[in-house]
């Protein structure tokens, strides 16, 4: 923020007609002294002296202060209402989920609509980074060059959480607006303005506050978008992802080919004997089991693995890009750290079955079935065990 001195020296000076009525005054000054008495031309001739001083202060100040910011917290409870010019840009997407990039796109679009020729940027905070955006690469320059000067109270516009306008100034006498959007646990978004002289501020001011407002409304909706498409997407006991929301993705995965590592694996696998734990301790123990199984499976695989509970006590992995004997090695790891699961009221093993993607085996549908072939042979052979599915008859696994 500004110190008080050059805030006074500036509201003083906001004008350049205040330096030239210094030397008009001077002027006046010296008349004076010819006609009254030596006092009142001595006071006048002292309070313009220092009002000129407090001005060369208040500039050589500025010089050497990169930017300049006055916070102003909007309170505005009045409904707004979007004029028709606005109305044709500010479309509402619905329930559908929109990728956030496409919000931004969408924002700097608009405003490249409603007021052309008027600098905006959208600015993006990702943890500790700081991300800018803009179809004007001068005023992207600018603020990207001023982060660190402006970080302390950007962050504390974050912080707040609320609808800010802030007036920021550089020492060129450029003006910026600045809006929070979006704010979540380490992602924030903000919208920064460059009004110029080209429109009437208050004019721009409202135009620019409802394309703010908009844009905060559908940051709002993608969220809970998200939030809901997420929780439909997922087991409620075990967190996983459950049998439709695997299926989906699985299918989007395996069309993402994948030149160097063209081949994906699919393991299916159930809890041996799970049925007797559910009878002799009861359901709450067997969701015990099944919950702390998952998360136990989910620390032996990557990222970009997909991991289901498909149901009951049957979960399914699919690994991409993984070929054979690499998919038979982490099932062999999953089987292991079964084994080594101590928490529940009895000893655990699981079975497994996997399969690999080829020419006969070039859908999840496909995928599903050799793999729960294959974990049928496992179950029928002694369980607590990996069978592999003919799709996986790799020269470099042997029988």
């Amino acid at each position: 923020m500004q110190p008080r001195t050059a805030i006074f020296a500036r509201a003083i000076f906001a004008r350049a007609i205040f330096v030239r009525a210094f030397f008009v005054r001077a002027l006046l000054v010296i008349l004076l002294t010819f006609f009254v008495s030596r006092a009142e031309p001595a006071f006048i001739v002292l309070q313009s002296v220092l009002i000129f001083s407090l001005y060369r202060v208040h500039r050589r100040h500025k010089n050497h202060q990169k930017l300049s910011i006055n916070l102003v917290t909007v309170v505005n409870d009045k409904r707004r209402v979007f004029n028709s010019a606005l109305r044709q840009h500010l479309q509402a997407p619905g329930n559908a989920l929109m990728d956030e990039r496409a919000i931004r796109e969408g924002i700097l679009n608009t405003l490249d609509a409603v007021m052309p020729a008027t600098p905006a940027i959208i600015l993006v905070k990702n943890n500790d980074r700081w991300d800018v955006s803009s179809h004007y690469p001068k005023a992207d320059r600018i603020l990207t060059n001023s982060i660190d000067t402006i970080e302390k109270e950007l962050i504390n516009i974050i912080s707040s959480e609320q609808e800010h306008h802030v007036r920021l100034a550089d020492r060129n006498g450029d003006k910026y607006w600045i809006f929070l959007l979006h704010t979540e646990k380490n992602h924030h978004t903000l919208l920064v303005v460059s009004p110029g002289k080209k429109y009437q501020q208050s004019l721009q001011w409202q135009q620019i506050t409802d394309i703010s407002t908009h844009a905060r409304t559908l940051f709002q909706a993608n969220q809970q978008t998200r939030f809901w498409k997420l929780q439909a997407s997922l087991d409620s006991l075990t967190g996983l992802l459950n049998r439709r929301a695997f299926i989906n993705e699985a299918s989007e995965v395996l069309h993402r080919p994948n030149p160097k590592q063209p081949q994906s694996c699919l393991i299916f696998m159930d809890i041996d004997d799970f049925k007797q734990i559910n009878d002799r301790f009861g359901h709450p123990a067997g969701d015990k089991v099944l919950s702390d199984l998952a998360r136990r499976m989910q620390k032996e695989l990557r990222q970009q693995d997909l991991i289901a509970r498909y149901g009951g006590e049957e979960f399914v992995v699919l690994l991409p890009h993984t070929d054979a004997v690499k998919g038979v090695l982490v099932a062999e790891r999953l089987r292991k750290s079964a084994l080594l699961y101590n928490e529940g009221p009895v000893p655990l093993s699981i079975s497994l079955g996997i399969a690999a993607t080829g020419p006969q085996t070039d859908t999840v549908d496909k995928l599903l079935k050799e793999a729960d072939d294959a974990l049928y042979q496992a179950k029928h052979s002694g369980k607590n065990r990996v069978c592999r599915a003919p799709s996986c008859a790799d020269l470099r696994l042997g029988a």
